[in-house]
């Protein structure tokens, strides 16, 4: 097989029958954040936006590891170690307190945060465990400052129904686990010694979530993406988080002669399926590839590192010239018998030598390299690369790679380098893999072992049977039961999906209490004007305060989108006025204008003028609203 015909096999797209002979199999993790205190301390779960705010307070610390109670080590863990990061922690004081900063003992679990749990295993007929024994998750990415996640087993098997072109599907759930959220990560640099330096945010650290894990039940990336939609919607029905990053999944895919790999931080529920499909094509195109690589029996084997400064001493390129500046090394080595192999696409936008790179990049903080097959690019000339070639004695049927950094750094990334070609000519390596934003994924990690998990000694074990005796959890209504209720209030089919889908159902739900009788007027109110305020006054507005300002002074349903842009501040201010409210109410027809305002529906049902044409008749030239010309209208066909 020539690169030619390589190229031409490697797939760009994938059909539901290849997805099918691949034996495609997936599962997901649902995290979602919970609204109140945080899991372990009395801390509101305010997440502050370090952009926005500068930091009370910075920590600075490094990750230590240790053995487990049989005397193991995690090999994920060992990894993370080996980097000796720095990490920085953003402390904000209305979000942590000493327990956030690990210098003080967690408090007892938050009781919301597992009755909010108990509440989501009632709708899913989860069987509950019968003592929560809190466990450390070992994590020393510097994300929680203890070195380890608290997490708790709260229920395991059970199921959720969904369609597909009406054909009925069953989502199994594995494990339901209530845990602690991670810090957020800042950014990653590199300090003026070289060494890695990560910043978080502490506040996000301890907000509850819930997690729940599927098994591998998702047999198309439909089936996953519709299955994750399904679990969301379900989480809404309770008092949970909402908002961009409260909900996040990490998801777990297999195929034939490839590899279980997870991926992390899938954000969109929506491109999940997208990300599915993107990770079969990468694994595929790899098996492709080694089948390549098998057929024309090449074996890669560790070649002699050259260096290349003399030689491109006088290269115009940036980053070459940057680095001969800074007194750095530029590195090269063969790759034998890989001409054209390193420029294959296995995915878009993504070679295999951008793999290659990004497992470099985790492992030693090197950005990019450079390969053979992606030059003359980068001010690096044909001329430069003929002359690399010599140096290297590279042949037309070769490769070679170019590493520019601190000369231990570089030989380190060219091991690993060597390191990745050599792994993924003999398998698919099963890794846990982070979700781009083009909807592809990147190397992050070894896959945790076993030896990550082990007791909490600080919290006590809760007997569950007993808990569930004392503290009495109301079952929420299920999707279907929340839809009938709202079908029942009035509400037609597209504000219903609407509602269900948005993040503010729960304000909805909560201010419709006080107003009965006015559901779809709130419902049009928060999910319709609200929107076309908020578009033409570029900020977002109270709703509490539009919904009671509108409802008490009886605003024109026409006027409410007029009267809200103009006098917005005022409502802000609680400096609103009958005077200022008046132009805008719903105005009384007295008998004699009704009697007119009859005569002239009359004649137009007589002509048989559209109702909505009449109704925008009286709203245009008589200044009649739209609500009262309907009434009127029903009037008259009754007389009649």
């Amino acid at each position: 097989m020539e690169i030619e015909e390589l190229k031409n096999k490697l797939l760009k797209k994938i059909t539901e029958e290849e997805i099918k002979k691949l034996q495609f199999l997936s599962g997901i993790e649902i995290h979602q954040q919970l609204e109140g205190k945080k899991l372990f301390s009395n801390k509101k779960t305010i997440i502050v936006d370090e952009k926005e705010k500068k930091p009370d307070l910075i920590a600075v610390r490094r990750m230590h590891i240790t053995k487990s109670e049989i005397n193991k080590t995690d090999k994920a863990a060992e990894d993370e170690i080996k980097k000796n990061k720095i990490i920085e922690y953003y402390i904000y004081k209305n979000s942590d307190s000493l327990i956030e900063i690990d210098e003080e003992p967690p408090q007892n679990v938050n009781k919301k945060a597992l009755n909010t749990t108990l509440q989501f295993i009632q709708l899913t007929n989860a069987k509950t465990v019968d003592y929560i024994i809190p466990m450390r998750k070992i994590v020393v990415d510097g994300s929680n400052t203890s070195g380890f996640q608290r997490t708790m087993l709260i229920a395991k098997n059970g199921t959720l129904h969904y369609k597909i072109k009406n054909e009925k599907k069953t989502i199994t759930l594995d494990t339901i686990t209530l845990e602690e959220d991670s810090a957020k990560k800042i950014e990653e640099i590199k300090d003026e010694k070289g060494r890695i330096v990560t910043k978080y945010n502490l506040s996000r650290l301890g907000v509850p979530l819930i997690e729940i894990a599927t098994t591998p039940c998702f047999k198309t990336p439909k089936e996953l993406k519709e299955g994750a939609l399904k679990i969301g919607r379900t989480l809404r029905l309770l008092e949970v988080k909402r908002g961009i990053g409260t909900i996040r999944q990490d998801v777990n895919i297999s195929i034939k002669e490839g590899a279980r790999v997870e991926i992390k931080g899938a954000q969109n529920i929506k491109e999940i399926e997208e990300l599915a499909e993107n990770e079969i094509i990468r694994q595929k195109n790899l098996l492709l590839i080694q089948e390549y690589i098998k057929k024309n029996r090449i074996k890669t084997k560790e070649e002699k590192i050259i260096e290349l400064n003399n030689i491109l001493k006088n290269s115009n390129s940036k980053i070459i010239k940057k680095a001969i500046e800074e007194n750095k090394k530029i590195l090269g080595v063969k790759i034998k018998n890989y001409n054209g192999l390193l420029g294959l696409k296995i995915n878009p936008n993504k070679t295999l030598g951008k793999e290659i790179a990004e497992y470099v990049k985790i492992h030693t903080g090197v950005k990019g390299l450079f390969h053979k097959d992606e030059l003359p690019n980068y001010g690096i000339t044909l001329e430069e690369k003929n002359k690399i070639e010599k140096k290297l004695e590279v042949k037309k049927q070769d490769n070679f790679i170019i590493i520019v950094e601190e000369e231990k750094t570089a030989k380190k990334a060219i091991k690993k380098a060597i390191e990745r070609i050599k792994t993924l000519e003999e398998k698919i390596p099963s890794e846990v893999r982070k979700a781009n934003e083009d909807n592809t994924t990147s190397y992050l990690r070894e896959m945790p072992g076993e030896n990550r998990m082990y007791p909490e000694t600080d919290l006590e074990i809760i007997n569950l049977k007993e808990y569930l005796k004392n503290n009495k959890i109301e079952k929420p209504l299920t999707e279907e039961e929340t839809k009938q209720k709202y079908k029942k209030l009035g509400l037609n089919e597209e504000f219903i999906k609407i509602i269900m889908n948005s993040y503010e159902k729960k304000e909805y739900d909560s201010i419709i209490k006080n107003y009965v009788g006015k559901e779809k007027l709130i419902a049009k109110i928060i999910f319709q004007y609200k929107k076309e305020v908020e578009k033409k006054l570029k900020e977002k507005i109270n709703t509490k305060k539009i919904v009671k300002t509108i409802i008490e002074n009886d605003i024109d349903e026409n006027k409410i989108v007029e009267f809200l842009t103009k006098e917005y501040e005022k409502i802000k201010n609680n400096s609103i006025d009958k005077k200022t409210t008046e132009q805008y109410k719903t105005k009384k027809l007295d008998e004699k204008t009704k009697t007119k305002i009859k005569s002239i529906i009359k004649k137009e049902l007589e002509k048989n003028t559209p109702i909505g044409k009449i109704i925008h008749l009286l709203i245009t030239q008589h200044n009649i609203d739209g609500k009262t010309a309907n009434q009127i209208i029903q009037e008259v066909k009754k007389e009649e």
